[in-house]
C-alpha cells in the first residue's frame, strides 16, 4: 500500500493546485481523505489472542459489553475432513448429567489443554456442557433452550446452515471460564469463540460441533449469573461457525476475510437484539484509531482491535440499509463464490449500482458516518441508534498519514491536507448543503501515441483535467458543458506511462486514469548487408526486436527479428539469381511499417 501512498506530490499539484476553481475543502472546511484501495487486509494468523488493553478507549461511561472480543481459532489441523470417519463407530447413548473431556484453549498463549464438563441439556438442536459449577442445571436449560428456539431458527434463516461432523444434528455449547489473559476490570475480554480444529480430525480435535461460552466476566462476577448476557455470544459464534462450513467444507475454499466474517457476526447480534448494538457505537465515538485513519479492511490483532469490530459492524449495516435490507442478502455474501470484499461488491452490483465500486462505497460510507443523512447514500436512514454516532475527525500530528486500503480521515483545515497522495486515493468534499459529494470517475481517454501532442477524453461537464508524468504536472484543463476535454501537453516517448486525474467543481477528486502513450513511429528502412547469388542468407541491421520481411515482388521470401543489438538473419529455402531485385521492410511490435528498401542480388 506504500507505493500508492508514495505517489503524491504530483497528485496533489494536479487536483488542488490547478485552479481556484477547485475548492481544496467545504465552507466548513471538512474534507474526507479515502483510501479505495481494496488491499489494506492481509490475511495473517499469529495463532495468538490478543487482549490489547493499553491501546482501547478508555472511558467510564462505556459499558462492559463495549469491551467484548470474540475469537476465531486459526486452523492447524491439516487432516482431510472426512465425516465418514464418525459414522463408522456406533455412537453411545449420553444422558444428562454425563461427564466428558473437552479439548480447550488458553487464548493468551495458544496452548491447549483439557476440562471436564458436564451434560446439563439436551435439546432439538443443542446440548449444553457446564464446566465445574459455572452454571445451574437451570441456567444451562434456559441456555438451550433459548438456543433451540429463537438463535438456531434466526441463523439458520438469515445465513445458513451449519455442519454436522458427528452426525447427532446438535451444536455443542461448552461453558466455562475462557482464559484470555485480561484483568482488567475495564478491559478487553474474549466472551466466546468457535474453533474449526474441532471440525477435523487431530490428536486435539473435539471432532464435533462447538461454541465456546465464557461464564466470568461475560456472565457476571457474581455466583449468581446472568446467563441471558451469553445470548448475543452465541448468536455471533453460531455464524462463524455456519459460514466456516459454507465458504470451507461446502465450497472448499479459504475462509471469509475477518473484517466481513465478523460483520456478518455482528449483524446476526442486531437481527437477535432487533435494535442497533449500543456498545459498538459507544466504542466507535470513543476510538480515536478510527478518527486517526483505521482500516475497515485490516484486522488488527496488535492494536486496536476493539475498533475493528465497530467498523466492521457499521459497515455491513450500512451496506444492509443500502441494500434495502432484504432477508436473503447475508446469506448471498456468504454463499457468493468470493470470501473477501469482491462477495460485497457483487451485491451492491445486484442491489445498488452496477457501476459501483466497492472502493467507492467505502468512501460513501465513511461519508455516511459523518454525515448521517436521513435518506440517500450518505447516512443510515434515520434509524435509531444510529443517530448517536459522533463526527469523527481526524486529531494526528501528522500532514500526511499513510493510509491502508479501506483506511479514511476527515480533515477539517486545508492545512491538515497531506501533500503527498496515491492512486486509490480520493478527496470529498463533505459541505453538508453541497448537492454533489461524489469524486468524478475516471475519465475517458482517446489513443494517445508518441506522434500527438494534444491529449483529448470525457470526463464530467465542468471538471478540472489535470495530466500528470514522472517529472510531474504536464497540463491541465477544463472539460466543456458536454465533458470534452482536450489538453496540450507535447510528444511523448512511446512507453510513458501518465497519470489523468478528473476533481469537479465541488472539489472532489476522482481516481486516475492510467494511459500508456502508443507507438506510433515507425522504424527506419533496415540496413541490407552485401547480398550475392550463392548465399543463403540475407543480412543486416534494424530496429531491435522488429520485424524484417524480405519479399520478391509479391512473394514473400522469409522473415525474422532483429535481435536487441539490431541485427537479423533471414535464412532463404533457395540460391537467388544474380541481378534480381529484392525488396526489404521493418515492422515494430506496435504495428508501425517502415519504407521499403530494394537491393540487388549481386
Amino acid at each position: 500500500m506504500s507505493r500508492f501512498i508514495q505517489r503524491i506530490v504530483l497528485i496533489l499539484m494536479a487536483l488542488f493546485l490547478l485552479t481556484p476553481a477547485v475548492p481544496a475543502r467545504a465552507a466548513d472546511g471538512t474534507v474526507l481523505i479515502s483510501n479505495e484501495s481494496a488491499n489494506g487486509y492481509k490475511t495473517e494468523s499469529t495463532g495468538n489472542f490478543s487482549i490489547n488493553n493499553k491501546s482501547y478507549a478508555k472511558n467510564k461511561k462505556l459499558q462492559r459489553a463495549s469491551y467484548r472480543l470474540d475469537y476465531v481459532q486459526p486452523l492447524k489441523i491439516r487432516a482431510k475432513y472426512n465425516p465418514l470417519n464418525h459414522t463408522s463407530q456406533k455412537k453411545k447413548s449420553i444422558k444428562v448429567g454425563s461427564g466428558k473431556k473437552f479439548w480447550v484453549s488458553d487464548l493468551s498463549t495458544d496452548k491447549r489443554y483439557q476440562i471436564t464438563a458436564k451434560l446439563s441439556y439436551v435439546g432439538q438442536h443443542t446440548k449444553v456442557w457446564v464446566n465445574g459449577n459455572q452454571l445451574t442445571k437451570k441456567d444451562a436449560e434456559t441456555l438451550g433452550k433459548t438456543f433451540d428456539q429463537t438463535i438456531f431458527p434466526l441463523d439458520n434463516r438469515y445465513f445458513g446452515a451449519p455442519s454436522d461432523v458427528d452426525h447427532d444434528g446438535k451444536i455443542n455449547l461448552l461453558c466455562f471460564d475462557i482464559k484470555d489473559g485480561s484483568a482488567e476490570q475495564n478491559g478487553g475480554f474474549a466472551s466466546g469463540y468457535f474453533d474449526p480444529n474441532d471440525l477435523y480430525n487431530g490428536k486435539k480435535s473435539n471432532r464435533s460441533e462447538i461454541v465456546y461460552v465464557d461464564t466470568y466476566p461475560s456472565l457476571g462476577s457474581s455466583k449468581h449469573k446472568k446467563v441471558s448476557l451469553a445470548y448475543s455470544t452465541l448468536v455471533h459464534e453460531f455464524q462463524h461457525l455456519i459460514n466456516y462450513n459454507q465458504n470451507v467444507l461446502v465450497e472448499k475454499k479459504d475462509e471469509m476475510d475477518t473484517w466481513l466474517d465478523e460483520g456478518l457476526s455482528l449483524a446476526a447480534e442486531q437481527l437477535l437484539a432487533k435494535k442497533p448494538l449500543d456498545d459498538r457505537i459507544d466504542y466507535y465515538n470513543e476510538s480515536s484509531s478510527i478518527a486517526n485513519g483505521k482500516s475497515l479492511l485490516y484486522w488488527d490483532d496488535s492494536g486496536d482491535n476493539l475498533a475493528n469490530y465497530s467498523l466492521s459492524y457499521l459497515f455491513v449495516q450500512y451496506l444492509y440499509i443500502q441494500c434495502g435490507q432484504p432477508d436473503d442478502l447475508f446469506k448471498r455474501i456468504i454463499q457468493d463464490p468470493h470470501n473477501n470484499y469482491r462477495a460485497v461488491q457483487d451485491v451492491i452490483h445486484d442491489y445498488i449500482s452496477p457501476a459501483m465500486s466497492f472502493g467507492q462505497f467505502m468512501s460513501n460510507f465513511r461519508k455516511a458516518l459523518y454525515l448521517n443523512q436521513a435518506d440517500g447514500p450518505y447516512g443510515f436512514h434515520g434509524i435509531a441508534g444510529f443517530q448517536q454516532l459522533k463526527k469523527k475527525v481526524y486529531n494526528g500530528k501528522s500532514k500526511a498519514p499513510k493510509l491502508r486500503g479501506g483506511g479514511a480521515i476527515i480533515v477539517n483545515s486545508a492545512a491538515s491536507i497531506p501533500n503527498e497522495k496515491g492512486a486509490p486515493i480520493t478527496y470529498s468534499n463533505l459541505a453538508e448543503r453541497q448537492e454533489d459529494r461524489d469524486a468524478p470517475r475516471q475519465p475517458r481517454i482517446a489513443p494517445f501515441g508518441d506522434k500527438d501532442s494534444q491529449l483529448r477524453g470525457n470526463s464530467e461537464p465542468g471538471a478540472v483535467i489535470a495530466i500528470v508524468g514522472k517529472a510531474g504536472l504536464l497540463a491541465k484543463c477544463k472539460a466543456d458543458a458536454t465533458g470534452h476535454f482536450q489538453a496540450t501537453i507535447g510528444r511523448q516517448k512511446a512507453g510513458t506511462v501518465l497519470d489523468v486525474f478528473a476533481a469537479d467543481t465541488s472539489g472532489n477528486a476522482g481516481q486516475s486514469k492510467k494511459i500508456t502513450v502508443k507507438d506510433q513511429t515507425p522504424p527506419a528502412e533496415p540496413i541490407v548487408y552485401r547480398f550475392y547469388h550463392q548465399q543463403l542468407k540475407i543480412q543486416g541491421t534494424a530496429e531491435p526486436g522488429a520485424r524484417v520481411t524480405v519479399r520478391y515482388g509479391k512473394k514473400k521470401l522469409g522473415a525474422v527479428a532483429a535481435n536487441t543489438h539490431g541485427k537479423y538473419s533471414i535464412k532463404l529455402y533457395q540460391k537467388q539469381k544474380k541481378g534480381k531485385k529484392l525488396t526489404v521492410y521493418a515492422q515494430d511490435r506496435a504495428g508501425n511499417k517502415s519504407l521499403t528498401r530494394t537491393f540487388t542480388v549481386f
